[in-house]
C-alpha cells in the first residue's frame, strides 16, 4: 500500500473515532428530555420580574406604546422626520410598524394601541409599582 493509502485510512479511522468521542460527549452533557433543559424565560422572570404581570423592573405600560428609532444627517432632518410622524400619528394612519428611509434621515417604527389599561388603572398600577421598588 502506497504512504498516500496509508495517511488517508489512518485519517479517515482518526476522524471515525473523534466523531464517537464527540457523540459521546454531547449525548451525556446534552439534556435529555425537556424538563433537564433550562426554562431561560423562568430564569429571567425570576431575577427581574414577569412583564405579563409588570413585577420587578417592569413598570405597568399604558395603552398606546410608541417606540422609533430615527437616524438624520443633522438636526433639522431629525425635526423633519419626527414632525412626519407626528403628523401621522394625529391623523391615525400609523401602522403597527414600518420602515422609512429618505434623503437625510430614516426610521423604523413600532406601535402597540389597546384598549386597557384605562388613565385611571395606569395611575393606580404605577402607584402601586412604585410602591414595590421601595
Amino acid at each position: 500500500m502506497s504512504s498516500y493509502g496509508q495517511h488517508l485510512i489512518e485519517a479517515i479511522a482518526f476522524g471515525a473515532i473523534l466523531g464517537l468521542a464527540i457523540c459521546y460527549a454531547v449525548g451525556r452533557w446534552w439534556p435529555k428530555t425537556e424538563a433537564e433543559r433550562t426554562d431561560y424565560e423562568a430564569l429571567e422572570r425570576e431575577h427581574f420580574g414577569d412583564p405579563d404581570k409588570h413585577t420587578g423592573i417592569y413598570a405597568p405600560k399604558r395603552a398606546v406604546q410608541f417606540r422609533v428609532e430615527i437616524q438624520a444627517d443633522d438636526l433639522g432632518a431629525l425635526a423633519s422626520a419626527l414632525s412626519h410622524l407626528s403628523m401621522q400619528a394625529d391623523r391615525q394612519r400609523l401602522s403597527t410598524h414600518s420602515v422609512s428611509g429618505g434623503y437625510d434621515s430614516g426610521y423604523e417604527h413600532w406601535l402597540t394601541v389597546s384598549d386597557e389599561p384605562t388613565h385611571d388603572e395606569y395611575v393606580k398600577q404605577i402607584k402601586a409599582w412604585l410602591e414595590s421598588q421601595k
